[in-house]
């Protein structure tokens, strides 16, 4: 039978790997929100948004971590927008 602290330095290990693709997310996140403000377009996308829940549908626990994930997304961008507009430079996302 597995060690408890086996299977835990596996969900470690992925919970890295989460983190670092979350982080490679919100560095998108700084072209999106500069495009968007540059197009004028507006940072709530409903039928972007609609898509992507699509894929977490079927596993409500999934959609709420997406849609947590999403909202703070939508957070960055306005935040970044905002700094755009006042002509500050973006920090890096660590």
């Amino acid at each position: 039978m597995k060690k408890i602290r086996e299977v835990r330095t596996k969900i470690d290990q992925i919970d890295i790997k989460i983190l670092n693709l979350i982080k490679a997310r919100f560095k998108l996140i700084n072209d999106i929100a500069y495009l968007k403000k540059e197009r004028g377009l507006v940072v709530y996308q409903k039928q972007r948004e609609k898509e992507l829940l699509k894929k977490t549908k079927e596993h409500d626990f999934l959609n709420k971590i997406y849609k947590s994930i999403l909202k703070e997304s939508k957070n960055y961008q306005k935040y970044l927008i905002r700094r755009f507009t006042k002509g500050k430079k973006i920090g890096k996302i660590v």
